[in-house]
């Protein structure tokens, strides 16, 4: 038999068919536990028109990943008059406006404004189509599966434009009928935030996930319709009742780490040696008023006290009422809320010319914000054509290209900021008068996880702080 000779360069791989040899690697294992709220004990609560805040507590001591984790409620609302439906908002997340993660101490790896915007369009865009058609009825996102003519926007009644796949945007119950609906929402759909951060975490102190609970007339409406037909001149808000008006039980299913030897290893690491380092992403969210049609430029400060790499940035536009059958509103066919637009940073233009969003009978007049900047960030997604883009309208500047063998949260990626303040700018001509835009700015954050405390490393100073 001849010798092998192989360069000491190159690696032997052995073909797993004749490779008979077993592997020692510790794989995750969790559990599920259901945690009640802190702040109802019962686990359920009245909804009205105003926010109310509520938290579920993470004991100390526990290794648990949050992006495997969610939670659940029930939601319940009064029969509506003879003849009447009550409509509720599907596709995006509605129990709550904010979401936190913080300790006692108000120290927050998380702290997103308007998460519930957020995942009508973050949430779509970061879902593989593959994923996405194993979500079931409990999922807030999940396919129609109807002709797109049945797939009517709640804000307008415009049909969709993906047979059997499009998202259902809202549900209705039938006529004078109590609505009694369960629902089950994934952490990891909060997109670069640290509830998608699919690592296991440990930490010394209690942590708290908290949800600003939105008022009633963001999650549902009354209408005469039973949304087969457009949301008809009888649009109003339904009537909040203390004890018909609600969410019961209410829990945070929480994954616990069960394999011991990963459960020893992260503990040694927080307690021996020097603590967790983890670098996660952190989103926030900045809302800008248009109140008239026409030019209107945004400009929004990044300073590298917020992370010390700009991974993106995702400018959103809605419609300011932001009630009712409008809450969610964002779509931009037609261009009717922004025609045009140009975005630069650090005075440099992301794009060489002005984006024209204007689109014409047959589909095939400009549509550079689709064909041009944001097509590419689509394929693969929930959002599955240009029709469906425009119904959930943004503009995305990433700065990174994304790599199928690496998550992002292995990669030192991102756009490198400067010592000093730089500007993010949206040069719009606005078709509207009223838009809300809200911009999403995600950045890389590092913390220390130890036994003296959550520490951020303030890339600005490169100091930690507490």
């Amino acid at each position: 038999m001849s010798e092998s000779h192989i360069s000491p360069d190159v690696k032997e791989v052995r073909a797993s068919q004749i490779d008979y040899h077993l592997k020692d690697i510790d794989i995750p294992l969790y559990r599920e536990r259901k945690i009640m709220l802190e702040t109802y004990p019962s686990s359920q609560f009245s909804l009205d028109n105003t926010q109310k805040w509520i938290q579920w507590m993470i004991p100390s001591g526990t290794v648990f990943n949050l992006s495997r984790s969610r939670y659940s409620y029930y939601i319940t609302q009064a029969a509506g008059a003879a003849s009447h439906y009550t409509l509720f908002h599907l596709s995006e997340f509605t129990l709550g406006t904010d979401i936190q993660f913080v300790d006692a101490a108000g120290n927050a790896l998380c702290d997103l404004k308007t998460a519930d915007n957020y995942t009508k369009i973050a949430r779509k865009l970061e879902t593989s189509l593959d994923e996405y058609l194993t979500f079931d009825e409990f999922d807030p996102l999940r396919k129609s599966e109807k002709l797109a003519s049945a797939v009517l926007e709640p804000a307008d009644g415009s049909a969709g434009s993906v047979n059997y796949l499009e998202p259902l945007y809202f549900d209705a119950t039938a006529a004078a009928t109590k609505l009694e609906k369960y629902i089950s929402c994934p952490l990891n759909a909060y997109k670069n935030t640290i509830f998608a951060y699919d690592k296991d975490l440990y930490f010394g102190v209690p942590m708290y996930v908290r949800i600003n609970v939105n008022a009633l007339n963001r999650m549902m409406w009354d209408d005469t319709s039973d949304g087969e037909t457009a949301p008809s001149a009888g649009v109003k808000e339904v009537t909040a009742n203390s004890a018909t008006s609600g969410i019961k039980q209410c829990y945070l299913h929480l994954a616990v780490e069960q394999n011991p030897n990963i459960v020893k290893s992260i503990v040694d690491k927080y307690t021996n040696r020097g603590g967790l380092k983890i670098n996660i992403p952190y989103t926030i969210a900045v809302s800008t008023s248009t109140p008239t049609e026409g030019s209107n430029n945004i400009s929004i400060q990044v300073t590298k006290q917020s992370g010390p790499k700009l991974l993106q940035v995702l400018h959103t536009v809605w419609d300011t009422s932001r009630t009712i059958n409008t809450a969610y509103d964002c779509d931009n066919s037609s261009a009717g809320k922004i025609e045009s637009y140009r975005t630069s940073l650090t005075g440099n233009y992301l794009q060489d010319y002005t984006l024209s969003c204007a689109e014409s009978a047959n589909g095939l007049l400009n549509n550079d914000d689709w064909l041009i900047a944001n097509q590419k960030f689509c394929k693969n997604s929930v959002i599955q054509d240009r029709k469906m883009y425009k119904k959930h309208w943004f503009h995305l500047d990433r700065f990174y290209l994304e790599n199928q063998d690496i998550s992002s949260d292995d990669m030192n990626i991102g756009f490198e900021l400067p010592n000093t303040i730089v500007n993010y700018v949206v040069e719009t001509d606005t078709g509207a008068d009223d838009l809300t835009h809200i911009t999403y700015l995600t950045f890389r954050r590092t913390y220390v996880i130890s036994p003296n405390g959550i520490v951020y490393v303030n890339a600005l100073t490169n100091a930690a702080t507490p």
